[in-house]
């Protein structure tokens, strides 16, 4: 990552009070952290795949605050990272970067695999998140079974081309499958928004003030999505992308709401106490009432000149005696009144004489 881009991504993060952020294309070739004054940075980036020299490198950001809840962070390739977070359930977050449709096919094959394996093995623990840049351009539902996982949101779907290349059919297709053998949704498309909080990617070259529209070479696209099981889609209160961000990228940062609940973390070995803590004028009683047994319990247990005879460890041995002895003395409850009724009884005696 170029100099200042890390200052650039805190920034934005404190500014929307990010808690967790998934990064693409750090171009990091090593698996690394970096703990800074208010985040901490975990860079996955070796290669996984035999024969790809390019490396494209992932990571995640968290707020320090939210560092005790980590429960594992698995830098899984230079594509795939994954954290799993301490809830009720496991909260797991996968932070995915899919080919784009000039590379390979077999690579773009082997990382699917390589996602739908994490989501495998993850998502019946718990709730699971996939954030990332997908490298597809979905633009909208096509048919029924498509609208089970894209919703009614996408970035212009009345520009929406079916003349697509074949390479960038296939990253669309890909996705789109991992969406229906998983029950996943999309989640961008899932909230009404304003075209440029939909858009997500400009063409390279693209100026600032180029009209919030699908075009080429310049125009916009969505192709980074955050996306949920069928079961945990109502955990995501709204997603949208951020136009204004100070962060330097083509891309922009997509940001999501998540309702959900952190397992609370002990913050000392402390147990709850069991009994009430008495009151000064009651604690001064109760040492009363203990030294005035204990004094008691002592002359008759041993006599003055026996105790002079005692060594060290049989002295604390009968100390500590007498004082268990003395303690359970006072927590015995007095013995309860029984309540005679005299002038009942007085009748009875009576009636018996008259017999």
């Amino acid at each position: 990552m170029r100099q200042g881009k890390r200052e650039e991504v805190e920034t934005w993060m404190k500014k929307h009070n990010i808690a967790i952020l998934m990064l693409q294309e750090t171009h990091s070739a090593n698996n690394s952290r970096e703990a800074r004054g208010n985040y901490t940075w975990y860079f996955s980036g070796e290669k996984k795949l035999e024969g790809v020299n390019w490396v494209a490198g992932v990571g995640i950001v968290i707020e320090n605050k939210y560092i005790q809840y980590i429960s594992d962070i698995e830098p899984i390739s230079d594509r795939i990272i994954r954290i799993t977070m301490t809830g009720n359930l496991p909260v797991t977050l996968l932070g995915i970067y899919l080919p784009q449709a000039g590379r390979p096919e077999e690579e773009g094959e082997e990382i699917g695999k390589m996602v739908e394996k994490e989501i495998r093995k993850w998502k019946s623990k718990g709730p699971l998140y996939i954030l990332g840049d997908m490298n597809a351009r979905v633009q909208r539902a096509e048919g029924r079974r498509e609208r089970e996982h894209i919703g009614r949101y996408t970035f212009e779907p009345e520009t929406a081309s079916s003349n697509r290349s074949d390479m960038v059919q296939r990253n669309r297709t890909r996705l789109i499958e991992l969406c229906q053998t998983h029950g996943l949704r999309l989640m961008n498309t899932m909230f009404k928004k304003e075209e440029d909080k939909l858009a997500t990617y400009a063409e390279v070259g693209t100026p600032t003030w180029w009209p919030k529209t699908r075009g080429y070479p310049y125009g916009y696209e969505q192709i980074d999505y955050i996306m949920t099981t069928e079961r945990w889609k109502n955990s995501i209160k709204n997603v949208e992308a951020d136009p204004n961000a100070n962060i330097t990228t083509r891309h922009r940062p997509v940001k999501a709401k998540v309702k959900i609940k952190l397992k609370a973390i002990r913050t000392s070995n402390k147990k709850r106490k069991k009994y009430r803590e008495l009151e000064d004028e009651e604690n001064e009683q109760w040492n009363y009432e203990l030294n005035r047994v204990v004094k008691k319990r002592r002359r008759k247990s041993v006599k003055e000149e026996e105790w002079e005879k005692l060594n060290m460890t049989e002295g604390i041995e009968r100390i500590t005696e007498i004082l268990k002895d003395a303690t359970r003395e006072l927590k015995q409850e007095p013995a309860k009144e029984r309540k005679v009724n005299f002038s009942e009884t007085k009748d009875i005696l009576e009636r018996r004489k008259r017999r």
